[in-house]
């Protein structure tokens, strides 16, 4: 899966709680919606390069799925990278 691929799954199975997590109001699902799929799609690329620069690969939907969330717990790209790192070091691919 390409990351836009992966980032629409995203968006799409945690949509509700990406919303209130990144703080959105309002009932209106299709005024939430860009911001939603704007966040998930950075987030997705930004862990992208970081897989690429970590693994020397692409990141793969479970990968994402397990990491992204992270980011709305407060982590940094770079808390995430360095989460990467220690991963590869401990022997993960």
């Amino acid at each position: 899966m390409t990351p836009q691929q992966i980032a629409e799954v995203l968006a799409g199975r945690d949509f509700e709680r990406i919303a209130a997590l990144i703080k959105l109001s309002g009932t209106d699902v299709n005024e939430r919606r860009p911001a939603v799929h704007a966040w998930i799609r950075d987030r997705i690329v930004a862990l992208d390069a970081a897989y690429q620069r970590v693994f020397g690969r692409n990141v793969d939907l479970e990968g994402a799925g397990s990491r992204v969330l992270l980011a709305l717990e407060g982590l940094t790209d770079a808390d995430i990278e360095a989460a990467l790192v220690k991963d590869r070091e401990n022997g993960a691919r």
